[in-house]
């Protein structure tokens, strides 16, 4: 394992970062504890080879063929700590969604120029987009909204469980799915069509699935998508479900095999796993941050074994 890029963030504590490669534009946002924003527009050089003709203004970290560098950063400062982030492709470019403990989610620039502002009276733990779709939580509930200014600000509501929402993905191959996780165990599937006529069901509950059955707000849930599997991690287990869909709108998940990640003390409460998938000429890896069982972090990267993903350590 090779660092490529090391931030200062002067000390400050970090909740969340997202992470962009895909197309030309790679940045970095990292949302800190405190009510400010950092954003870094990187460099990627392969096999000597710049990926973009500006010169980057510092060179962070390089590899035996791959440099990847800051070429710009600004911290934006917000008037609430966020609370959630996600990052969205427009036509021509990418789109920082950043939501605040009080509601409001700010549509940004990597310029730090707004485009857009959603006051809301959500409290936000997830957040996720897809296309033009956005899609955060309520407590127990998650919202859609469609961020296409002709729609205007209609939000809809996909109720599903009484467990408070811990994390939000849309399927890989069909944005028309989304996967929610909750702090008890549970994953949630939906159909969604925020663009949808009054007459029409704009969010549909498909099925319930549990990682972990818990019976309080203890067991939350990380979800990434790979194209043809869902993989849920909770505070002690690793669960990879396979994706069958029938037609555009129908989805249903079967577990396909699961990992013990540890076994923690019992009535102890803990923290979402963070998860990071990625799929590359090397093959298929998944990174995954959790609680060990004195209560330390602990880092474990898995390597694909199955057809098109998965693991072993």
């Amino acid at each position: 394992m090779e660092i490529l890029l090391k931030v200062d963030t002067e000390k400050k504590g970090v909740k969340r970062i997202a992470l962009e490669f895909q197309g030309d534009q790679p940045c970095l946002v990292v949302m800190y504890t405190t009510p400010e924003i950092a954003m870094y527009e990187l460099q990627l050089v392969v096999n000597s080879k710049n990926v973009d003709t500006q010169e980057p203004t510092v060179t962070v970290a390089v590899a035996s063929d791959i440099t990847l560098s800051v070429r710009e950063s600004r911290v934006l400062q917000l008037s609430e700590e966020a609370s959630a982030l996600a990052i969205a492709r427009s036509s021509r470019q990418l789109v920082v969604a950043v939501a605040q403990i009080g509601g409001i989610v700010d549509f940004l620039a990597l310029n730090g120029t707004r485009f857009r502002q959603l006051q809301t009276n959500a409290s936000i733990a997830a957040m996720e987009t897809r296309r033009n779709l956005l899609a955060l939580s309520n407590d127990t509930d998650v919202v859609i909204s469609s961020m296409t200014r002709a729609q205007g600000s209609v939000f809809h509501v996909c109720p599903g469980s009484s467990a408070r929402v811990s994390s939000i993905t849309f399927d890989a191959m069909q944005p028309e799915i989304m996967y929610v996780g909750t702090q008890r165990g549970e994953i949630l599937v939906y159909a969604v069509n925020a663009g949808a006529p009054a007459e029409v069901q704009a969010c549909r509950l498909l099925s319930r699935l549990f990682v972990t059955k818990a019976s309080e707000d203890a067991a939350p849930v990380a979800l990434v998508t790979t194209k043809s599997y869902v993989i849920a991690a909770g505070p002690q287990d690793i669960a990879v479900f396979n994706v069958s869909k029938t037609q555009k709108t129908e989805a249903s998940l079967a577990k396909m095999c699961s990992i013990k990640l540890n076994n923690p003390a019992e009535n102890k409460q803990f923290n979402l796993p963070a998860m990071a998938f990625s799929d590359g000429a090397l093959g298929s890896h998944l990174a995954i941050i959790s609680m060990g069982a004195n209560g330390e972090d602990k880092l474990t990267v898995f390597h694909s074994l199955l057809p098109d993903c998965f693991f072993i350590l």
